[in-house]
């Protein structure tokens, strides 16, 4: 299981809506295995009906070489974020189209990433 624990976030506002900007460290445990990189877009009239952003997630494990992508729907109401895995580097490939949740714990900044695909019962990430 991989956990992401915040260093920033950042709100910029346009004519359309607002663009959000998260980032921070990657972790299995107690382990840095990498850092991540969230781009969210809330439009006005589009995705406030909802409450939510289309969202891009960036997992960078190990090197920026090493990384997957997923994309979906960030729910401000409860914080969670459902998609799937949209791309990953050839290391990863088994997750491509792979379903993807991002649930936030208890602790402030920090949230569980889930990641579902066949055969997950035999892969591990890092």
């Amino acid at each position: 299981m991989l956990s992401l624990v915040r260093s920033t976030l950042t709100n910029v506002d346009d004519a359309a809506g607002r663009w959000q900007y998260e980032g921070g460290i990657v972790r299995k445990a107690t382990t840095t295995v990498g850092y991540y990189a969230i781009q969210r877009r809330v439009v006005t009239g589009g995705t406030t009906a909802y409450n939510t952003a289309m969202t891009k997630v960036n997992l960078y494990l190990g090197s920026y070489a090493y990384n997957i992508v997923l994309e979906g729907a960030h729910n401000y109401s409860n914080g969670y974020f459902y998609g799937s895995t949209s791309a990953a580097q050839n290391r990863y490939a088994f997750l491509r189209g792979g379903d993807a949740s991002i649930i936030p714990t208890a602790t402030a900044g920090t949230s569980t990433v889930y990641l579902y695909w066949n055969g997950a019962n035999q892969l591990t990430l890092p």
